[in-house]
């Protein structure tokens, strides 16, 4: 009878640490915050696009303007119907923490959405933030 606790108890831990090592290697799953749901254009294919209001500077330390004399942190990102900045991409950057305060300042991005057929639709925007001392 021992034996049968001892493996029912090793099947049992088993499973649990094969379940854990599965869930820890599943890609980080977005926010609805992070996401557009409204369906997204390209420039050439809205009726009006899109309109910066504000771009809001990112919060760059002197230190990191001294590491990084010039530089320039270009995203990919959504403009959504709904109003927020969303599903914002990295193509080219700098350091981790340069571009992750890039990204805060991106999504403080003010600005009236795109039009298609009078509707509000997403609109993909290419926003470049410069670094300099």
């Amino acid at each position: 009878m021992n034996i049968t606790l001892i493996r029912a108890a090793a099947f049992l831990l088993v499973t649990v640490l094969v379940s854990s090592l599965a869930m820890a290697q599943q890609p980080n799953q977005s926010t609805d915050d992070d996401r557009c749901a409204v369906q997204v254009f390209k420039g050439n294919e809205v009726d009006q696009k899109l309109k910066i209001l504000a771009k809001p500077e990112p919060d760059y330390t002197k230190a990191d303007r001294r590491k990084f004399s010039y530089g320039v942190v270009v995203l990919r990102a959504v403009f959504c119907g709904s109003g927020k900045v969303t599903d914002i991409k990295v193509k080219s950057g700098l350091s981790d923490d340069l571009n992750a305060k890039t990204i805060e300042a991106a999504r403080r991005i003010q600005f009236v959405p795109a039009k298609k057929d009078g509707k509000e639709v997403s609109q993909v925007l290419i926003v470049e933030y410069h670094v300099n001392r």
